[in-house]
């Protein structure tokens, strides 16, 4: 399917694994170039974006930031731009799932 995806830069934060992981691959396949965000899998991250740089011929890179630290995110965007060029599309997968019901939250994990 062409979706008319080729050369865009793409950042999937949360990509370097399950859904996240099939994003980054299916924008790879449309031509896409890949940054792959990742906070605990720099591995899992890196594999992948060796993978699409050699089975889809397309540029992918790992980096690393926590999402909810705005110095994190800033930095990410830099090390993209520098390597892409400016970002076209942005995929909001990263999620923290704190454990039982929301009222037992706290505060830092509501923020978070």
């Amino acid at each position: 399917m062409d979706l008319d995806l080729e050369d865009k830069v793409v950042v999937v934060t949360g990509g370097s694994r399950g859904i996240g992981k099939a994003i980054c691959r299916a924008f790879a396949a449309e031509g896409s170039m890949v940054a792959i965000n990742y906070l605990r899998n720099k591995e899992m991250a890196e594999t992948l974006a060796k993978e699409i740089n050699t089975n889809y011929g397309k540029k992918a890179i790992a980096i690393f930031a926590d999402m909810s630290k705005e110095t994190d995110v800033i930095e990410m965007i830099k090390q993209v731009e520098a390597s892409f060029g400016p970002i076209d599309i942005l995929i909001n997968n990263a999620a923290y799932c704190p454990s039982g019901p929301i009222t037992s939250y706290t505060n830092e994990e509501w923020e978070k």
